[in-house]
């Protein structure tokens, strides 16, 4: 069975400054954007993929451990850990 941490629904958040170089403080259990766009995360294999026409307003279920600037459009982000 999985960790059990990962039944419960998040309970940190924090705004994020999308960085090409510096992980996230954890990784997201989900994001929630303020202005709708493009992001681009890190998989857990480290690879770079961009995820395009995130709707704001929505918290969507991604998992990562890192927010790149470099192609991403989104603005005002918030991820849930």
């Amino acid at each position: 069975m999985s960790n059990i941490n990962e039944l419960y629904p998040a309970r940190k958040f924090a705004n994020v400054t999308t960085n090409d170089s510096t992980d996230l403080i954890s990784r997201s259990r989900g994001i929630l954007l303020g202005v709708a766009g493009d992001i681009a995360i890190h998989d857990e294999n480290g690879n770079t993929v961009v995820i395009s026409a995130l709707a704001a307003g929505v918290i969507h279920p991604i998992s990562t451990k890192r927010i790149l600037a470099t192609s991403t459009t989104a603005t005002d982000i918030c991820i849930f850990y």
